[in-house]
């Protein structure tokens, strides 16, 4: 899929070198669609300097298991913003999707009518729900419904489709270039203190 680039956030966690997590994950992308897919691997925190190795042996072991899938690795820590924002620079389709290492696709997606109502200026973002007591959880953020599609003040990670172009912006815009936090701490805030939905055209596919 031209249109479309799979962008996976990964960072050490206590069960690598194993990569069943984010296999799960880059089978879950594959099944769906032929994106081309980066895998944005962080450096090392340090105080996490135990997890290097097995963290190399991981990044050893996917490239083996994938070739086809790109690793942009990280020589430092930078967190998952500045990360997604590096990465950016190697990204040339209209639309990404956007998932952490831990968060694989499940079921029927509509693929091909999220990247047109994207790339149509419909949206900014469309989130994919992933826990049953989201929608009761941010009633008060959920806006109006069409179709299977609700508008929303909720900004979530989980994974979602986006305007590359809409990334670049809020990445330059709302966060230092030093800052170093997950994107969805500091673009929660953000969201829900703006007054104008149409400043971030937030989604996210409800269907019954």
């Amino acid at each position: 899929m031209d249109k479309v680039t799979a962008l996976i956030s990964c960072s050490p966690i206590k069960s690598h070198p194993s990569t069943a997590l984010i296999r799960e994950c880059i089978e879950s992308i594959k099944a769906r669609t032929d994106a081309r897919i980066i895998v944005m691997a962080d450096g090392v925190r340090e105080e996490q300097e135990e997890y290097r190795p097995r963290y190399t042996e991981f990044l050893t072991r996917l490239q083996a298991e994938y070739p086809d899938v790109e690793i942009n690795a990280m020589t430092e820590h930078k967190h998952q913003a500045r990360t997604t924002a590096e990465t950016l620079l190697l990204v040339d389709t209209p639309v990404i999707l956007f998932i952490e290492h831990d968060m694989a696709l499940k079921g029927k997606i509509p693929i091909d009518e999220m990247v047109a109502m994207v790339m149509g200026g419909k949206a900014d973002v469309i989130r994919l729900l992933y826990e049953d007591n989201d929608l009761i959880n941010y009633t008060h953020l959920m806006l109006e419904q069409i179709g299977d599609y609700t508008k929303t003040m909720q900004w979530s990670q989980r994974p979602h489709f986006a305007s590359t172009q809409y990334y670049r912006r809020i990445l330059a815009q709302d966060f230092s270039p030093n800052s170093k936090t997950f994107i969805e701490d500091r673009m929660h805030g953000v969201i829900e203190a703006e007054d104008n939905w149409n400043n971030n055209k937030l989604w996210t596919y409800t269907p019954k």
